[in-house]
């Protein structure tokens, strides 16, 4: 499970590179065209991290690491719903999501 968990990481890190260059502090209701074209083009992607997260935490048997793993998903899933009216406390979301999505990575690592 480390290593797909691990490949997960990698291929999301490559996938929001644009997204992750971009200023949280800045609302939807002032982005750029281009803004919105990458935080429209992100959702998807964080979609589909977010399930994959699940599917990973779920079939590890381990607990701990399942709930860690859909809780991450779901405020991954609640930044994605917050993206069209963005803010910068939405920003808390992703977040959230992101030291627990990184904390199964670290613990995995650890435990290598």
């Amino acid at each position: 499970m480390c290593s797909d968990w691990a490949s997960l990481a990698t291929k999301f890190n490559d996938d929001t590179a644009s997204w992750r260059a971009l200023d949280p502090k800045i609302p939807a209701t002032q982005w750029t065209p281009e803004e919105k074209s990458i935080n429209d083009s992100v959702a998807p992607i964080m979609s589909s991290n977010a399930d994959e997260m699940e599917r990973l935490g779920r079939k590890s048997d381990n607990s701990v690491l399942e709930d860690i793993a859909v809780l991450a998903a779901q405020y991954q899933r609640a930044y994605v719903t917050a993206l069209p009216t963005y803010t910068e406390a939405d920003n808390f979301l992703s977040e959230a999501g992101t030291y627990l999505f990184k904390s199964v990575d670290w613990a995995c690592k650890a435990a290598a």
